[in-house]
């Protein structure tokens, strides 16, 4: 990891995403055109609807979209929620990397699901659906194999105001920094996984946490 954080101070933005992807060793044809779309389309709604304090091209490669593919493989099921997607992270992702699967992500901003929805559109992602919702009034006929967040709240939070839409067999999968160390997971009453994550390029600590249902 070392060397490649001393790489990218001579990369320029299109060869980091190009080299962090290959890293990852992620071999879905169209993700670096598709994520291209994506970092274009970020940088000009967030002019006029702020959807994310980044606001250059290489700070959204480095701290969202690498981010979000170094886990997005470990999050596999037919039915993955996305809770408080945001700006579509990881939702997006994961339904690049999963063609096959149904992606449901929803948040209760509306400026953000119109934009995870045009996202969705000019990515040609078709095995996405976007809700304008609060996750806890999300009625389905169905239960999630897997329900992930990245930005949403703390862990207990993240599993009770879910835990009426996950499988009987499924896990929750919450993307953390540093701080998921600090937090008292005793308290969710399930068994639980650490995962560190290692992000091409990036000197910070990420971990997954999985939880079991």
């Amino acid at each position: 990891m070392e060397a490649l954080s001393k790489k990218k101070e001579w990369l320029n933005d299109e060869a980091l995403l190009e080299n962090g992807i290959k890293s990852l060793s992620i071999g879905t044809e169209n993700i670096y055109d598709k994520l291209l779309i994506y970092i274009d389309l970020l940088i000009k709604w967030n002019k006029t609807y702020n959807l994310t304090s980044l606001t250059s091209k290489r700070d959204i490669i480095l701290l969202h979209l690498l981010d979000c593919l170094a886990v997005a493989n470990s999050v596999k099921g037919q039915k993955i929620l996305d809770v408080g997607s945001g700006a579509g992270l990881p939702g997006l992702i994961i339904a690049m990397l999963n063609p096959s699967s149904s992606i449901e992500l929803v948040d209760k901003v509306e400026k953000k699901t119109a934009f995870i929805k045009q996202a969705k559109f000019e990515m040609q992602l078709k095995n996405v659906e976007v809700v304008n919702l609060r996750v806890e009034d999300l009625k389905k006929p169905f239960f999630y194999d897997a329900i992930i967040s990245r930005a949403f709240s703390d862990i207990n939070s993240f599993v009770n105001l879910t835990k009426h839409l996950i499988k009987t067999d499924g896990s929750w999968f919450a993307m953390k920094s540093r701080k998921v160390i600090f937090e008292d997971l005793n308290d969710i009453g399930k068994k639980y996984e650490i995962f560190p994550v290692n992000v091409p390029f990036l000197d910070a600590e990420r971990y997954l946490v999985k939880i079991n249902n």
